[in-house]
């Protein structure tokens, strides 16, 4: 779970990072003229080109940062993954297992229901022979 909680805050700096380098690299390349007989200062142009070439860099460092946290996220993604699929079998399983035990509960009482009539109905008879064998002594 702290990986995953982890990822949380990676994921935001990540969505930051790619967001801030779309509108940096957007507004580097914007601001080079790209029309026919153009003309660019070269200092300018330079800077602008050095700007654009150290914030790739900047990037390819942070791709590293995150290809080495993504590889070793992607095993334990595969290994919830796994938890995941066994949790749901056991759940289904057991999901099974209730049924059986509430059928079997059903079951139960009605079979106590016919012994308690069964023992009530022998009662009685037991009663009534009881009276017919006093009345006829």
């Amino acid at each position: 779970m702290k990986s995953l909680e982890a990822w949380q805050v990676i994921e935001k700096q990540h969505a930051s990072a790619l967001s801030t380098t779309q509108n940096c690299l957007q507004a580097a390349v914007c601001r080079l003229p790209l029309i026919d007989r153009a003309k660019a200062d070269p200092q300018l142009l330079a800077i602008r080109l050095r700007q654009a070439a150290n914030l790739i860099s900047l990037i390819e460092s942070a791709l590293g940062i995150y290809a080495s946290v993504g590889q070793s996220t992607v095993p334990l993604l595969y290994e919830l993954a796994q938890v995941v699929a066994e949790e749901r079998t056991l759940l289904e399983e057991c999901v099974e297992m209730l049924g059986l035990i509430f059928s079997l509960q059903i079951q139960e009482e009605s079979l106590e229901c016919h012994l308690f009539q069964i023992k009530s109905s022998q009662l009685q008879s037991n009663t009534s022979l009881e009276g017919k064998f006093i009345i006829s002594n």
